[in-house]
């Protein structure tokens, strides 16, 4: 908006612009003994890690200050979030028993399902490739799970209960360890 307007008579006045309000308003406040400019005084103020040298800088700069991440940040945490509780879930499946494989393995398939829809909103919000994650195969993701039931780690290892895993009879914590 131009800081030129007519007035009701239609005559041209000049309106304040926000560059005299912002110098008055730090006139003002040096003047009450409450502007302390310490050692920058004269000289601009740097740039907070880089903030205002990109188009999206300043409004992330607000958020930052607000404690509010971008929401394609904030879909990465939950995906990172998610990616975490899909490596626990495969790390009991090798331990738990017969009894509760189908129900951690339906937990399992809820997690992966959840991790694709946010994986696809990941896409969708990350400004660029580089903020983005691979998508996951579902199949494939269910078959490990599988095998990690049985007892198979992807490598072909065995996992729990084997002499070289430190569980079961003779390891630590085993009746003999």
């Amino acid at each position: 908006m131009s800081p030129i307007h007519r007035d009701g008579s239609g005559e041209k006045t000049a309106a304040p612009t926000w560059e005299s309000l912002t110098d008055r308003l730090i006139r003002e406040a040096q003047e009450r003994g409450e502007w302390e400019t310490g050692d920058w005084a004269g000289r601009r103020l740097p740039a907070q890690d880089g903030a205002y040298e990109s188009e999206l800088a300043a409004g992330h700069a607000i958020l930052r200050n607000a404690g509010v991440a971008p929401s394609w940040i904030e879909t990465d945490r939950e995906a990172r979030r998610l990616l975490t509780e899909r490596d626990r879930l495969l790390d009991v499946a090798g331990r738990g028993s017969a009894a509760g494989a189908a129900s951690l393995r339906a937990r399992f398939a809820a997690v992966l399902d959840q991790l694709d829809r946010v994986l696809l909103r990941l896409e969708i919000e990350a400004p660029t490739p580089a903020q983005q994650r691979p998508r996951i195969d579902r199949a494939s993701e269910l078959a490990a799970f599988d095998r990690a039931l049985e007892g198979v780690r992807d490598d072909g290892s065995s996992v729990g209960g084997g002499p070289s895993s430190g569980r079961g009879p003779g390891g630590p914590g085993g009746p003999g360890g």
